[in-house]
C-alpha cells in the first residue's frame, strides 16, 4: 500500500466487520468445550468400575484416571468438530 492509500474505504471495512461477526459466530464457547470434556470424562471414567470383581482396586482406579482423561480428551474434540461443521 502506499503511504497515501492509509485509510480504509467504506467498503472495505464493512467487509472486515462482516468478517468479525461470522468469526464470532463460528468460534466454540469455551464452557461448551468445558461441559463436553466432563461429561465425556465422566461416562468413561465409570466403565473400569464394571470390573470390580475381576481387578483390585488400584486396577481400577488408574484404568478410570487413563479412561476419564482419553473420555475428556475425546469429547472436547467431539464438540470443537461437530460446531466447524456448520
Amino acid at each position: 500500500m502506499n503511504e497515501e492509500n492509509k485509510e480504509l474505504s467504506a467498503e472495505l471495512k464493512l467487509k472486515l466487520l462482516q468478517v468479525e461477526r461470522d468469526a464470532d459466530k463460528t468460534t466454540v464457547p469455551r464452557v461448551k468445550i468445558l461441559k463436553s470434556a466432563l461429561a465425556g470424562a465422566i461416562f468413561l471414567a465409570v466403565l473400569p468400575f464394571f470390573g470390580l470383581m475381576r481387578f483390585s482396586i488400584w486396577q481400577i482406579l488408574i484404568f478410570s484416571l487413563i479412561f476419564g482423561l482419553a473420555g475428556g480428551i475425546l469429547f472436547a474434540f467431539a464438540a470443537i468438530c461437530r460446531n466447524n461443521r456448520k
